[in-house]
């Protein structure tokens, strides 16, 4: 199936060398502009911050902070946004929100500041893109757990929840996640070599 995105998106990514973050076929096809360099599905709708200065907990994804609630109500099919966000000249961020059902990455990264280094910037980002893209595999193959995850280069918190909601792992570091995830992924124990550290 052909990916088809919007064309100032297209613009952008080449225009800028961007990596690609992972764009599900199903949400990605639905991408509309929601402002200047960001994208969403169903702009205009209640969205979930940004993770913001304080570094928004998981209720970004969904979940409650404290406690390993299962999801209430029908699963939504899911919401998909990303752009970069920011204001003046060193404030700037990229922004990626993934939501399945059973799924949450949340990602901001420094991007497009007035003195930054644009090389650096996009291989930081796509190290992010390969743990989104390494927690979606590990999450398909999971068997309907949970995984959800916030990262920025100040933070890596996840959880991994049982189908009924029970905390089956949590952990604050980089380190932790890709253990786990290559506990379940030869290709995380592959990729665990290549990290730049946060």
């Amino acid at each position: 199936m052909e990916l088809t995105l919007p064309e100032k998106l297209l613009n952008w990514i080449k225009s800028d060398s961007l990596p690609l973050p992972p764009l599900p076929t199903d949400l990605a096809g639905d991408l509309e502009e929601e402002d200047e360099f960001m994208f969403a599905t169903r702009p205009g709708r209640d969205w979930p911050p940004f993770m913001g200065p304080e570094r928004a907990g998981f209720a970004l994804l969904g979940l409650q902070e404290e406690g390993a609630a299962a999801e209430e109500g029908p699963p939504e099919p899911g919401f998909l946004r990303l752009g970069v966000v920011g204001h003046g000249l060193q404030s700037w961020r990229f922004h990626y929100l993934l939501r399945r059902p059973g799924f949450g990455f949340a990602l901001e990264l420094p991007y497009g500041n007035a003195f930054s280094d644009t090389e650096q910037e996009n291989a930081e980002l796509e190290h992010g893109f390969s743990l989104a893209r390494l927690c979606l595999e590990a999450a398909e193959a999971d068997q309907g757990r949970g995984w959800y995850v916030l990262f920025s280069e100040n933070i890596c918190r996840f959880r991994r929840l049982s189908p009924e909601g029970a905390l089956l792992n949590a952990g604050e570091n980089l380190d932790d996640l890709l253990n786990l995830l290559g506990s379940r992924s030869e290709a995380a124990r592959n990729q665990d070599q290549e990290w730049v550290r946060v």
